[in-house]
């Protein structure tokens, strides 16, 4: 890695920022928030600047970039060159970098939804019997993106499943769910074409038999059962899901759906 004190004038900017591939979204309020400390000359120079990959992207500034643009005014800062590309997962720099862009800089498909899932299927293992909440200690950026490397074609098949889905069936919130929920099927061995089945009825609720578990899933869902009052909706969806999967494989009949007291999680059943 090479570093130098640099004056980024609104022009280089620009250039630079043609390097800036499947970076973090653009957060206006802090490029102005930039834009009018460079204006008032209070952006000192730092330890913090620009980085840019051996790869030729950009891992970090952007948004000084654009505040240097935006007010046409050259900053002095610190600008290191040939650095590793793998440091984008520990950079955190103005604004907080989620797990999604972790991932969306290795050009994962659906980088949110996966990042969702994978967060929830670490949480289900290490805090099983929990309440998932603010406070309750989740995985790192590199514990989720280490997670995609070592299961990265399952992850890719829940979430495009998971996507699916959700396209038939929109009002079910915390749809990465889905995704977790296939990643812990397939730990437990559930055939390919259950999963399959089971995911399609869950999407299309489509000549479904009045008491099979996943139409009246489905009408709870419809009902704001999952969402009323409750601070962990998405590791409650989790365990409904888990609920529906088990009742509808054993094919038990039901004819109100009651999400499962929580915690502890519920498991996949196997026959």
């Amino acid at each position: 890695m090479n570093t130098q004190i640099v004056t980024i004038t609104p022009e280089w900017a620009q250039e630079i920022l043609k390097q800036n591939v499947h970076n973090r979204h653009i957060r206006i309020g802090l490029v102005d928030k930039y834009a009018h400390a460079i204006q008032a000359n209070q952006f000192p120079l730092t330890h913090q600047g620009i980085a840019i990959g051996s790869n030729g992207v950009l891992l970090d500034g952007q948004h000084r970039l654009l505040a240097i643009i935006k007010t046409g005014i050259p900053l002095e800062t610190l600008l290191c060159t040939n650095c590793d590309p793998a440091t984008f997962t520990v950079l955190d720099t103005g604004s907080v970098r989620k797990s999604s862009d972790v991932l969306r800089i290795e050009h994962v498909p659906n980088a949110s939804t996966a990042a969702a899932a994978i967060r929830m299927y670490i949480m289900y293992h290490e805090a099983f019997d929990k309440i998932w909440n603010g406070r309750t200690k989740g995985p790192t950026h590199n514990d989720i993106y280490n997670y995609y490397k070592s299961r990265e074609d399952e992850i890719n098949y829940a979430v495009q499943k998971c996507d699916t889905t959700r396209k038939s069936f929109r009002q079910l919130s915390n749809a990465s769910a889905i995704a977790t929920f296939i990643l812990l099927a397939i730990n437990k061995n559930q055939s390919v074409s259950d999963i399959e089945l089971f995911t399609q009825q869950l999407a299309l609720g489509a000549n479904l038999e009045e008491t099979c578990p996943v139409l009246r899933f489905r009408t709870a869902v419809f009902n704001g059962v999952l969402q009323a009052g409750r601070e962990n909706k998405a590791q409650l969806t989790l365990a409904s899901l888990i609920k529906t999967y088990n009742l509808w494989r054993n094919k038990n009949p039901v004819r109100l759906f009651r999400p499962p007291s929580i915690p502890p999680m519920p498991v996949i059943e196997t026959k």
